[in-house]
């Protein structure tokens, strides 16, 4: 393909920060080529694309982009890990507003705690899940009434975090699929689980019981290192299947 001065002045005649990116993308595909200077001008007007462009082709501090990156939290926190590799106190107080930019400053920036984040982290159950996973490394009693809203981070955060039962989470977690929650009853060995399994499995939907199949097809109940330690009753109805 040849580049056409005509068409290059053309685009750029749209004002569009994205269709400037996007052939940005396509002349490094295309050419090789690092960086479109003709381009810049328009980029460096959207935070995100700006963010994104010093990401993939500066892969450097850009700093005449960095006024309108830091308007964004996620192409700042994305800029902060990727071209400075280090905190950016100025972009801060943009970044701690959204929850999963401040759980990837404080995972992929900072390495550590990050009190001015974890307002935000707490709020949203998947952030807070992995901020304590990622980050704290254990228990994180703030996070965990966000967590507990989610079937799948509350699975996740017993399972990799708390490393046992949790049993203020049991209900939501069994009550959901049930895939995740048969791994849930595999490590628990809850009678209320036992219950709850056997009751979906009666009553659930066509979809659940063929979910369920399908992440049972092809085990060897017979090798002893699929012999998990699930309850006698549910070991039972799976090899039924």
């Amino acid at each position: 393909m040849r580049r056409s001065k005509k068409f290059e002045k053309r685009l750029l005649g749209y004002g569009n920060a994205q269709l400037a990116y996007e052939y940005a993308k396509k002349l490094a595909y295309d050419f090789g080529k690092k960086r479109w200077p003709a381009g810049e001008e328009l980029i460096i007007k959207d935070p995100i694309y700006a963010s994104r462009y010093a990401v993939n082709f500066i892969q450097c501090p850009w700093p005449e982009a960095e006024s309108t990156i830091i308007k964004d939290p996620q192409a700042a926190a994305a800029y902060a890990q990727h071209c400075l590799k280090s905190r950016w106190p100025e972009a801060e107080a943009v970044i701690s507003k959204d929850s999963g930019s401040a759980a990837d400053y404080a995972e992929f920036v900072l390495g550590c705690r990050w009190p001015e984040g974890e307002e935000a982290i707490s709020k949203d159950p998947e952030c807070a899940y992995q901020y304590a996973r990622n980050v704290i490394k254990g228990r994180w009693p703030e996070g965990e009434a966000a967590i507990s809203k989610s079937p799948k981070d509350a699975y996740y955060y017993a399972k990799d975090v708390i490393k046992g039962r949790w049993p203020e989470a049991e209900q939501l977690i069994c009550m959901s699929c049930l895939g995740g929650y048969m791994v849930y009853c595999c490590t628990s060995r809850s009678a209320f689980a036992e219950d709850v399994f056997l009751w979906r499995f009666d009553t659930g939907s066509e979809k659940d019981c063929d979910t369920l199949k399908q992440y049972v097809q092809g085990i060897d109940w017979s090798d002893p290192v699929n012999d998990f330690p699930i309850p006698g009753r549910i070991k039972r109805c799976l090899r039924g299947l």
